[in-house]
């Protein structure tokens, strides 16, 4: 079975800012340019971005890339966008 890897990221965190995510997907595929792997980043978007809830600074997370706290909430619209990536991605094995 081939395997096959997405990332769904939030190009606003800055909890787990995606700039090693993007790294590692563009080592892979220069190393393997057939590997199955992609990354999607959203704009306006924080960790937690696929959640309903919103927007907050969460100071008792000391470890942010500000070092302040981090933001964590959703955004409707990546939220939606992010579902219908994963459901298109999740049909390609089950068809």
């Amino acid at each position: 079975m081939k395997t096959a890897s997405r990332m769904l990221l939030g190009a606003s965190d800055d909890w787990t800012p995606p700039a090693p995510c993007e790294a590692l997907v563009a080592r892979t595929k220069q190393a393997l340019p057939q590997a199955d792997i992609a990354l999607r980043v959203y704009a306006d978007s924080y960790h937690g971005f696929d959640s309903g809830q919103a927007v907050r600074l969460r100071t008792d997370v000391p470890n942010g890339a500000g070092g302040a706290g981090v933001h964590q909430g959703g955004n409707p619209q990546a939220r939606a966008a992010a579902l219908l990536e994963v459901d298109q991605f999740l049909a390609r094995f089950t068809q």
